[in-house]
């Protein structure tokens, strides 16, 4: 991956190198991803990740890669992604994008790449906090609770997004890593994969509640879910600790 000098319209970029079998990895506005419907589709201007893969100028249709599915766009959509039919803006600031080679793409036996995945959790680990970041987000979070219900849902959901979901997103993923190591191998992390979700699956709860909670004005009372996921931080870096 290198990043891509976006010195000319995406939409050009993206014929020239998806055709050439290369993907392009853009940030995208979420207000015209279809896939985010129920959150920010035609409801909020947010940036999201995505991969272009396969593209029709003609017919106006995008193929992309978005979080774990793969979707289409068209239409309108298509041409707000791409700013088809906007006058030129000298101030418009274009999203960061990256080109992706697969020319030389390895492809690896699982076994091999298990243990390189042990690696990388050797590497992660050396760099994770010294004390428990739950409980000092815990901390922020109750002193910041009368402000984020002063401004309302609106905010909330902006700082939920940056905070808490992603919280949930990390150890998700950490979670279901654990578990394909476990597939191929790799014993003693069973309890760990246990404790990342717990945290993921209590994250997501903490969100619904917390958005009545700023919608409401009403008390929020957060301090079990607290106690819940950095309880399994705790617990799940242990049996890291002893599986490394």
């Amino acid at each position: 991956m290198q990043e891509l000098n976006v010195w000319r319209p995406l939409i050009e970029h993206a014929a020239e190198h998806l055709a050439a079998g290369r993907f392009i990895c853009t940030e995208a506005d979420a207000f015209w991803l279809p896939d985010t419907s129920g959150t920010d589709y035609r409801r909020a201007h947010t940036k999201s990740s995505v991969i272009l893969n396969e593209l029709d100028v003609a017919g106006r249709q995008l193929g992309y890669f978005h979080n774990a599915g793969y979707y289409s766009l068209a239409g309108e959509d298509f041409a707000r992604t791409f700013r088809l039919g906007v006058e030129p803006d000298l101030t418009f600031m274009p999203l960061f994008a990256e080109l992706v080679k697969i020319d030389t793409l390895v492809q690896r036996p699982s076994r091999e790449l298990a243990e390189l995945s042990r690696e990388l959790w050797r590497r992660h680990m050396r760099r994770r906090p010294t004390d428990n970041p739950v409980r000092r987000f815990q901390q922020r979070f109750e002193r910041d609770l009368p402000a984020l219900q002063e401004a309302g849902l609106g905010h909330y959901h902006v700082w939920a997004f940056a905070t808490t979901r992603q919280l949930g997103a990390a150890f998700e993923a950490a979670a279901q890593n654990l578990k394909w190591l476990m597939s191929h191998g790799h014993t003693g992390v069973a309890e760990a994969a246990l404790a990342f979700a717990q945290i993921s699956d209590t994250a997501k709860t903490f969100i619904l509640r917390g958005a009545r909670a700023a919608s409401s004005k009403r008390a929020f009372e957060g301090a079990a879910m607290f106690d819940s996921m950095a309880g399994a931080w705790d617990s799940g870096m242990h049996v890291v600790d002893a599986w490394l």
